[in-house]
Parts: structure tokens; sequence; C-alpha cells
């Protein structure tokens, strides 16, 4: 009964392991970001607000030199949000968007003594380089 299952689980794998995305279909489609937020008479509107970009998920790297945060942008118009991954040293210099995505980006984590980060992206887990490069799945 276990080999059943053990077989089970690996052709499930094999069968969705090779369904991934390549980096060139994570950024085919349409990518919601940072919104070009125009007023009239100076005054914010709660649509407005719906634009501005949410930060979360912070974490420090393990050296303590870099911040791992995400950001969300919504658009109104396909009632949509997505969140995209960005580091910035501990001081605010550099700061660098490291994903373009047409989905979210979530559950962001440095992993490998802060080496690599790691993201759940289309129900899969992902794996990059702090700078984005290196984009793979796991």
């Amino acid at each position: 009964m276990r080999q059943k299952q053990s077989l089970f689980v690996l052709l499930i794998m094999l069968t969705f392991g090779s369904c991934t995305p390549s980096e060139n279909q994570m950024n085919n489609q349409t990518v919601i970001g940072k919104a070009n937020i125009q007023t009239t008479d100076r005054k914010l509107t709660p649509e407005h607000l719906q634009l501005f970009g949410q930060v979360s998920g912070i974490s420090v790297s393990p050296d303590g030199r870099t911040i791992l945060y995400g950001v969300s942008y919504g658009d109104i118009a396909l009632n949509k949000r997505n969140r995209e991954l960005f580091t910035v040293q501990i001081d605010g210099n550099n700061r660098k968007q490291i994903t373009k995505t047409p989905k979210s980006e979530n559950e962001s984590q440095w992993i490998k003594n802060g080496r690599k980060i790691a993201f759940l992206y289309g129900g899969q887990i992902w794996e990059m380089n702090p700078d984005g490069s290196d984009l793979s799945t796991q």
C-alpha cells in the first residue's frame, strides 16, 4: 500500500511539475503596477486610496543589510490587485523591484542564509537571487 501511495505522489509531482510556467510565461500577461494618480481640486477620493501601493511582508536578511518586502497595487477597472517584491538596503538606499509578474508573489522568505529568496507564485514555490536573477521553481 505504501508503494502505491509513493508512486501516486511521484506521478502527481511529475505531472504538475512539468506544468510550471517559464519566466517568459510569467511576464507575458498584463502586470498591475504603480498607478499614476491624478486628482482634481487636490482632493483624494476612496478610489485614489485603492491605487496607493500597500506594503506588507517585511523581513530583514540574515546579515542585517537588506530588507525584503512586498507592495500590492490595485487596478479598479480590472477589480484586481497584484503584489510585487522589492529589496532595499537597511539605510534606505538602493531600492529595487525584483519581480514584475501578472500574479502576486506571496509568503516571501530569505533562505539559504540570505543567498536566495523563496516565495509562492501560482501555487508553487519559486526561488531567486536577492537581485531578482536566477528565477526557478522548486
